[in-house]
C-alpha cells in the first residue's frame, strides 16, 4: 500500500489565471509579465510555486508558495531528490546544473503520480540557492541592522 500525498501550507497568494489552468492542478506555475499565472511550460525554469486549484482563464488560482504540497509528477522520483520543472509543468529530478530545483521529493513516485514536495523557493537542496535565485538563500546569516542608542538611558 502506498502512502497518500499530503500537505503542510506555510504561505499562499491569489493570483489570476492568464490561460485556463482546469488540468493543471498540482503542477508548477510561473508569473507572467502581466503579473497572471501559468503552467510552467519549459524544463528546468523558474517555478513561483504549485497550483492547488483548477482555475480558468481570469480566475483566481490559489498558488502555494512555500511549504509542503502535493505535486504532480513527470518522471520517476526517489525521496530527497531535488525536483525541477518539465515542459508540461510537472516536477521531476533535476539532472542539469542549468536548471532551477523547486523542491524537494518527501515522497517516492512514477509519472503521473500526485505525491508530497517541499518547496524550496529556488534553492537547488543542496543548501545554495541557485545565480537565478540568490535573494532567497536561507543559508547566509541575515542581515539585522544594529541600532544603537546615542543619547539618554536605556
Amino acid at each position: 500500500m502506498t502512502a497518500a500525498a499530503y500537505d503542510k501550507p506555510v504561505l499562499s497568494l491569489a493570483l489570476e489565471a492568464n490561460v485556463s489552468l482546469a488540468l493543471y492542478q498540482y503542477h508548477a506555475v510561473k508569473l507572467t509579465g502581466a503579473e497572471k499565472i501559468t503552467f510552467c511550460s519549459v524544463a528546468g525554469e523558474r517555478a513561483i510555486g504549485i497550483l492547488q486549484d483548477k482555475p480558468d482563464s481570469g480566475e483566481f488560482g490559489t498558488v502555494l508558495l512555500n511549504g509542503v504540497t502535493k505535486a504532480k509528477l513527470g518522471d520517476t522520483v526517489t525521496i530527497g531528490a531535488t525536483l525541477t520543472t518539465n515542459a508540461a509543468g510537472r516536477l521531476v529530478p533535476k539532472t542539469v546544473s542549468t536548471e532551477i530545483g523547486v523542491a524537494i521529493a518527501l515522497q517516492a513516485g512514477v509519472s503521473g503520480d500526485v505525491k508530497a514536495v517541499y518547496l524550496t523557493g529556488g534553492n537547488d537542496g543542496s543548501g545554495v540557492a541557485t545565480q537565478q535565485n540568490a535573494a532567497l538563500d536561507f543559508t547566509q546569516e541575515p542581515q539585522v541592522p544594529i541600532f544603537a542608542k546615542t543619547t539618554g538611558a536605556i
